[in-house]
């Protein structure tokens, strides 16, 4: 398999474990040179564009992932080959990356001898094939009658939830997982032959006694043979395909819902449903109701019914093949409530479920990590603002060229930027071996963006003037909006300003962001009323600044000295000019 070249999931960054695929930018049969948009990828900050890093030979033969699919760094993406490489290597090198065995090979045309239709009659879960032009007819499937086992209790739905907990911690296929919660088969207990010690389907069947009772067919072996050949034609998965020939699944009669229509391993469901020998014990018909109706609902369908407490096999199903529907779990819960309601529908119990996207869940993972293992301690101060909006107006009076308006943000953090130089011992991270002190400050900016916020950083601020700061700061925010934002640009801060005051918060306590030793919270300006020198008052801007330190790196002195830099930096501010 040398010509065969693997796409894989990049790593941008040391803290990158995984990336989404949002969208493609190749179809098969493209072929590649240096600089090529393949694919864009998501990562917890961000959304890059994977590039050719090179002229590629070949052309795309596979597309592996689909757009919403998550997967680990080198997770297989897509595959390279030369044209004349044969469609069986290619399954063959997907189905070892993804740990699932390749399809069997069909025989050669001209050593298949026609097939003869069966004589049963198809089972009732098995759609009438479809003829294709010019293409053999498939053997009708029969109907095989499960083992003899000992007859065992079904396990009650309690007992299935904690086998399902239990396989969370398993190394098995995404198949065989389904089946092992569908069915109660402790995945603990089974020994893996897949690619690096996964479980597959075919130990379930091998150690658990995993049989196909419904749809498992005896064919003579030309009948199985002429069947694998009508199936390569059809556009199908490599799983999907090998459990269609193994099964005497005809892929001409199922109606494909992947990407560009091709049959997968979900469109098979409706007629693959196995049945553990462990519980082929007759069940009452309310039981197999209940299990079958868990196992036709969507992740999503399952969470909201267990949150509110619906039973499934109670719900109307709206989706395809019978399928429930989160919407159709939002309808029973509205009706339930205007029956308890006496027909008026409240709305103070209604929500939307929002999914938590990649980024979600990295701020959540590390500003929980932050608060609960970083001792915070806070210092607030108030800056007298007159001096520098009378240095910014003149300013901003006298810009040239394509100069951008100078914001209080800008001389803020042209501020910060200077009193981290003048007090290095705020210029820190906290790591494991010491503390990393820096020379330069490297400013990360707090930028909100939609479904999160990230920080970009301007690398050396302590050595950048007021215009080139605001500038970089401008094309950093507008690049994080566009979540167009690189790597490198999202890593290396040694502190970070976030600012508030435009949405007029007065003051607030930021989360550090580790390994970072503080960061500035900055909040909106005021006006307020002062007592003068020679007596009377007078009103003077104000703006409320507060530092949050972590304790094990910076001290209360250390921060202190810090926001005295800075205070005599912003009320002072012709010191910022340069």
């Amino acid at each position: 398999m040398s010509d065969i070249t693997p796409i894989r999931m990049p790593q941008w960054g040391l803290e990158m474990t995984e990336g989404t695929l949002s969208n493609w930018h190749v179809n098969v049969g493209d072929s590649l040179s240096k600089g090529t948009e393949i694919a864009d990828i998501e990562t917890a900050k961000i959304v890059n564009a994977l590039e050719a890093g090179q002229d590629m030979a070949g052309v795309v033969r596979r597309l592996v992932a689909n757009i919403g699919d998550t997967l680990p760094v080198g997770g297989l993406l897509a595959v390279m080959a030369d044209p004349a490489v044969d469609d069986a290597e290619i399954d063959a090198f997907v189905a070892a990356e993804t740990g699932e065995a390749p399809a069997p090979a069909a025989a050669p045309a001209a050593a298949a001898p026609a097939p003869e239709p069966a004589a049963a009659p198809a089972p009732a879960a098995t759609p009438a094939p479809v003829p294709v032009p010019q293409a053999p007819a498939a053997p009708t499937p029969v109907p095989v009658a499960a083992p003899a086992a000992p007859q065992q209790p079904a396990l009650s739905a309690e007992e299935l939830a904690r086998i399902a907990e239990t396989n969370k911690t398993a190394k098995a296929s995404p198949v065989a997982l389904r089946l092992a919660n569908r069915h109660g088969i402790d995945l603990s207990s089974l020994q893996g032959t897949g690619r690096h010690g996964r479980i597959s389907v075919e130990d379930l069947a091998q150690q658990a006694g995993l049989t196909l009772a419904q749809t498992e067919a005896t064919l003579p072996a030309a009948d199985a043979q002429a069947l694998a050949q009508t199936n390569a034609t059809v556009k199908a998965s490599p799983v999907a395909l090998r459990l269609a020939n193994r099964h005497g699944i005809d892929l001409r009669s199922i109606k494909g819902t992947g990407r560009h229509g091709r049959v997968s391993v979900e469109d098979l469901d409706a007629l693959l449903q196995p049945n553990p020998v462990s519980q082929t014990a007759p069940a009452s018909e309310e039981s197999s109701s209940d299990n079958d109706a868990v196992f036709r609902a969507g992740p999503a369908a399952r969470r909201l019914a267990a949150e509110l407490g619906f039973d499934l096999s109670s719900l109307v199903p709206s989706g395809p093949r019978d399928v429930v529907l989160k919407d159709d779990v939002r309808e029973a819960f509205r009706s339930a409530l205007q029956g308890m309601a006496g027909g008026e529908s409240p709305v103070a119990d209604q929500y939307e479920l929002i999914p938590l996207t990649p980024m979600r869940k990295a701020i959540a993972n590390s500003l929980t990590q932050s608060k609960q293992t970083v001792p915070h301690f806070y210092l607030t101060v108030d800056l007298q603002m007159d001096a520098l909006l009378a240095l910014r107006e003149k300013m901003n009076s006298r810009l040239v060229g394509n100069q951008k308006k100078l914001s209080v943000n800008d001389f803020v953090m042209r501020a910060t930027a200077l009193a981290l130089a003048e007090v290095p011992d705020a210029n820190v991270h906290y790591t494991e071996q010491g503390i990393k002190r820096f020379a330069n400050a490297h400013l990360c900016l707090a930028v909100a963006i939609e479904g999160g916020l990230v920080t970009p950083v301007i690398r050396n601020a302590d050595q950048k003037g007021v215009h080139a700061l605001a500038r970089e700061a401008a094309e950093l925010a507008q690049k994080a909006r566009d979540r167009a934002l690189k790597a490198d640009q999202l890593s290396g801060g040694t502190f970070t300003v976030s600012n508030l005051g435009m949405f007029g918060i007065r003051q607030f306590d930021a989360v550090i962001n580790p390994p970072q030793g503080g960061i500035l919270a900055v909040g909106a300006m005021r006006r307020e009323c002062f007592e003068q020198d020679g007596g009377g008052v007078e009103f003077r801007t104000v703006m409320t600044v507060t530092m949050s330190c972590d304790h094990r790196v910076i001290d209360g002195a250390v921060g202190a000295t810090f926001l005295k830099a800075l205070r005599e930096l912003v009320e002072n501010p012709y010191s910022l000019i340069g």
